[in-house]
């Protein structure tokens, strides 16, 4: 007799994400992976104490930070309605804000808990260490920009750049149009995606854009689904207070089932 175990697919803003509710399984995770090549990523739900209060867990395959999963959760949890819900997420391990407000899912991140550092590696070419995840942002006139790669590239840049040790890393690569082409690694899952839409690597290159290149605190970037992520920052007077907002739509495309 076979068990069967459904999972729900979602889209925010074009990252497909599968949705389990159940204890996070690297085992599981991977069996999805390899079942629909869609799917570019999964988050296991559940609920559990957090600081004597039970909450809704968003915890990824390779316990690391996801943006847009965790929109997706926080979209499918309120069933597209307006409101707002705080989930614990893996990565961060804390509560973060989700707000769906007419479709539009937006995740609200403090930068004093959520960003670590920003550094220049080489010219036109950064650092950008935050909870759960780390990315090197490549813009287009670095020595390092391709318009064509493959995984071989990514790879040996990984290595370059000493991220492989990383929960997961990312090589963000941005063009002068702010359009991001975004390959995403997964350590414990030893997964590595180009990505339809990045949240993570969007607020990275957002984080890059104002302080190296004096945009203002609201920025677009395009994603290879041609889907626009808004990014904002408030409160940047007072770092304490200081935070990254990242909106985009979500959308769920169904539900599937897999034999274990």
């Amino acid at each position: 007799m076979s068990n069967k175990v459904e999972y729900i697919i979602l889209s925010p803003s074009g990252n497909i994400t599968a949705l389990v509710f159940a204890n996070r399984s690297v085992e599981l995770a991977n069996k999805i992976l390899n079942d629909d090549s869609r799917i570019e990523q999964v988050l296991f739900a559940y609920k559990a104490s957090f600081e004597n209060k039970i909450y809704w867990h968003g915890i990824m395959s390779g316990e690391e930070f996801c943006v847009n999963a965790l929109r997706a959760l926080g979209y499918y949890l309120l069933d597209g309605e307006d409101g707002y819900i705080d989930i614990f997420s893996s990565g961060v391990n804390s509560l973060i804000n989700i707000e769906v407000l007419n479709k539009n899912v937006e995740i609200k991140l403090p930068l004093k808990s959520f960003f670590i550092k920003d550094s220049l590696i080489e010219a036109d070419t950064f650092l950008v260490k935050l909870s759960g995840i780390t990315h090197v942002v490549i813009k287009e006139n670095s020595k390092f920009y391709r318009s064509d790669v493959d995984n071989q590239y990514i790879e040996g840049l990984l290595e370059k750049f000493e991220l492989k040790n990383e929960l997961a890393s990312g090589i963000m690569f941005l063009d002068n149009n702010d359009c991001l082409r975004p390959f995403v690694y997964v350590r414990d899952v030893n997964s590595l995606f180009y990505e339809t839409a990045c949240g993570s690597g969007s607020i990275a290159c957002s984080i890059i854009l104002k302080k190296y290149f004096n945009y203002s605190d609201k920025i677009e970037i395009k994603q290879p689904s041609n889907f626009i992520l808004n990014i904002s920052f408030e409160n940047m007077i007072n770092l304490d207070i200081a935070s990254v907002h990242l909106s985009g739509s979500v959308l769920c495309l169904g539900k599937k089932e897999i034999e274990i």
